[in-house]
């Protein structure tokens, strides 16, 4: 093959991501010279729905006027919740373990399909969602509430659902992370994870959620970067990289035929360990048919060309790259339709629609739950009421949301009158803060104080003081997680996000508007101790 030819194919083998929100020339060198055939989103390319769709319009543009024999396939991480791209006027609907809180399968059809409707509508064709990890440590700094629980069997059911339906509304999917990153206390943006579970506590815990997706139809399946001693011969080496792994494991054992894409090769788990221009080609040859490298324009061609001299070297098969395109092509094939442009958010079906909203408020008032035995509930609506929030909170690195919290402008918002204080956790002195908190919350009847965050600071520590008053009520932000900074998983009520719309559902709950018929997905002691062990 000349050059041209190996790039038409080892192009279709990338997605790859860049800044802005409209088509640049680095880009235009990408699909026209370098053949890309696949990009990714992030919230630095979204805008309004309609700059979304003049986007992805563009994108297709430049690929037919390259000649491209298929649209491109354009990918984004919608999976609701904590973690989402898309900005108002699109819905914010609740993530995977509110879902798994609610437990209604039908509720998580329903979300899947209208989280694609709305990605469909805009030109996005591929979500990078469901997360199939079982979520069984709770000092998990990535994984967290982006799951729908700690059991395998129920994690399955939900996530199919929501796979299908996704599946429905005309959108790709994909189940991660492969073979389990929900055991893990490292985040592998950061560094390399390891697990030493055997491959019999893998398969009755971390795999099944996908080996149940491998049967019902999985599109794509995303890989891990964590070490994994059972199943990789080589000392700190991620899965990613694994042969055992991605073919060995998730080709031969499990018979899965989709598409298997790399996470992002620019999380340090990689760039610590080979690099990625070494990562692209040691994914692709360890079974891998996507290799993603999500942010920077020079290591995507140092990867593009270090595939191409791998491949033209002979260190990978010709066959198996023909495979991979091939897989490539044919999800293409099923989804990858280039939408009519539209000319404003109005002329939009589903982007933003009212059906939409009124679902996700039903699955945030569904999926609020309690831990241990807080007070009696309900609050009486004529009772004076102060509520206390952090100014800012920790995230999860794969996070896109605005690091100021929203508390106070959806507090604003309730139909209630709730006089609150935010708090800046970089200028309180603790003790004064407590002192003068303790003084005022004597004029309240009730005091309601938000956690936020997942690691200890000082507003967690004022927390802990404050909780033990007559008249508090804890409210978390993030399921069970947001409590341990706080003293453990007593006696609070939760949600699992920090929008607008969850906060007025755990409000609703407090106040007697809505019953409280969620169940915790994930079961923690007071110290925080996980259910599954090795």
């Amino acid at each position: 093959m000349n050059q041209e030819e190996w790039l038409d194919l080892l192009g279709q083998l990338f997605v790859v991501g860049f800044n802005g929100k409209t088509v640049t020339d680095e880009v235009k060198t990408l699909i026209h010279d370098y053949r890309i055939g696949n990009f990714i989103l992030f919230g630095r390319n979204i805008g309004s729905g309609e700059e979304v769709l003049a986007l992805t319009s563009s994108l297709q543009e430049e690929a037919r006027k390259a000649g491209h024999q298929y649209p491109l396939l354009i990918c984004t991480d919608q999976e609701n919740g904590v973690v989402q791209r898309l900005k108002p006027p699109a819905v914010t609907f609740p993530g995977a373990m509110a879902i798994g809180a609610a437990d209604d399968s039908e509720l998580a059809f329903q979300i899947g399909k209208a989280t694609g409707l709305e990605l469909k509508e805009v030109g996005i064709n591929w979500n990078l969602a469901p997360v199939a990890d079982v979520n069984n440590n709770p000092d998990n700094p990535v994984i967290n509430v982006r799951s729908f629980g700690e059991s395998p069997e129920k994690v399955a059911t939900l996530m199919l659902a929501w796979m299908k339906g996704c599946q429905e509304a005309g959108v790709a999917t994909t189940l991660k992370h492969f073979p389990g990153h929900g055991d893990t206390h490292t985040d592998s943006h950061l560094d390399l994870p390891v697990i030493h579970h055997s491959l019999e506590r893998l398969s009755k815990v971390e795999l099944v959620p996908f080996m149940e997706g491998i049967k019902n139809g999985a599109d794509t399946i995303m890989s891990a970067h964590i070490y994994f001693s059972a199943l990789i011969e080589r000392p700190d080496w991620p899965a990613t990289l694994s042969r055992n792994v991605m073919t060995g494991l998730l080709r031969d054992r499990l018979g899965f035929k989709g598409v298997i894409t790399t996470d992002c090769l620019e999380m340090n788990a990689i760039v610590k360990t080979v690099g990625v221009a070494k990562g692209a080609v040691y994914a692709i040859q360890a079974g891998a048919d996507v290799a993603m490298v999500s942010h920077t324009y020079h290591h995507q061609i140092e990867a593009i060309e270090g595939l191409l001299d791998a491949a033209q070297s002979g260190e990978i098969p010709l066959d198996q790259l023909e495979h991979s395109r091939d897989r490539i092509y044919h999800l293409k094939e099923k989804y990858a339709q280039v939408p009519d442009q539209k000319g404003s958010e109005e002329s939009f079906t589903y982007f933003g629609c009212v059906e939409h909203q009124e679902l996700a408020e039903k699955a945030y008032r569904e999926s609020v739950c309690v831990i241990g035995k807080p007070k009696t509930l309900p609050i009486t609506g004529d009772a004076k009421v102060l509520a206390v929030y952090p100014g800012k909170k920790t995230h999860l690195q794969v996070e896109e949301r605005i690091y100021d919290t929203k508390i106070g402008e959806a507090l604003s918002l309730y139909p209630l009158s709730i006089e609150h204080e935010c708090i800046d956790d970089s200028k309180i002195d603790i003790e004064a803060t407590m002192q003068t908190l303790k003084e005022k919350s004597q004029n309240y009847d009730y005091v309601l104080l938000f956690t936020l965050s997942f690691k200890e600071d000082k507003y967690s520590q004022m927390v802990k003081a404050l909780r033990a008053l007559e008249n508090t009520y804890l409210i978390s932000l993030r399921g069970p997680f947001s409590l341990l900074p706080v003293g453990g998983c007593l006696d609070a009520l939760c949600v699992f996000d920090d929008s607008a719309t969850a906060i007025h559902a755990a409000l609703d709950a407090l106040f007697g508007k809505s019953k409280i018929t969620g169940k915790m997905p994930v079961t923690f002691s007071p110290g925080g101790e996980r259910r599954y062990r090795s």
